[in-house]
């Protein structure tokens, strides 16, 4: 689980509400634990597709790299045959 997750699991009730008394405080409390759930599923989300982009960011730098090393051995290789025509 990710950090933010258990920051967010980890949300404090703020009890600065004086109006809240038994019953509403009970639906309060409620409330407040049900959307810190909603909102750690909501990272977990976060989390999985940020770990998706990254491995695809990492495939396309890989292939980059690739690329420019076969198009650097090309110029390399048009470069020793060009001297080779000359000399």
């Amino acid at each position: 689980m990710s950090s933010l997750h258990a920051d967010i699991m980890n949300l404090p009730v703020k009890m600065s509400v004086p109006e809240f008394r038994g019953e509403a405080l009970r639906g309060y409390k409620v409330g407040h634990r049900d959307a810190r759930h909603a909102a750690a599923e909501l990272a977990i989300a976060a989390d999985s597709r940020i770990e998706e982009l990254e491995a695809a960011l990492k495939a396309s730098q890989d292939l980059v790299d690739r690329l420019v090393w076969q198009d650097a051995y090309r110029v390399a290789e048009e470069a020793n045959k060009a001297l080779g025509e000359q000399s």
